[in-house]
């Protein structure tokens, strides 16, 4: 009886041996298929933001490229007005110089009158 007793103990033993590697086996894959899928996640979120630096880049770039332009454009438009107030400044001279000869011209005229 305590031989049946001892291998009903050994056989239970055993069948608990057997299910705990069981379990142990069970969580090893599971912990295997968790870490696989952390490492996707991972891979994927890189990837993601991989993506997304290079959209902001892009961005940048484009932002940069208006600016350049706009910045041109405005330096250009300086320019012109700037050549267009001198050629006006220009211009009021001349006219004031037109002026002033006529002025001169009229007074000869006038004086030449008073003489004869």
């Amino acid at each position: 009886m305590k031989a049946k007793l001892a291998a009903d103990a050994a056989a239970e033993a055993e069948q608990t041996k057997l299910a705990a590697q069981a379990r142990a086996a069970s969580w090893k894959q599971q912990a295997a298929a968790a870490k696989a899928k952390a490492a996707q996640e991972m891979a994927d979120a890189e990837a993601e933001a991989k993506e997304k630096a290079a959209e902001l880049e892009a961005a940048r770039v484009a932002n940069q490229k208006k600016h350049d332009a706009a910045l041109a454009a405005q330096t250009e438009a300086f320019r012109l007005a700037s050549l267009a107030a001198v050629a006006a400044h220009a211009a009021a001279e001349e006219a004031r110089k037109a002026k002033e000869a006529e002025q001169i011209a009229e007074h000869k005229r006038q004086m030449a009158e008073r003489r004869s």
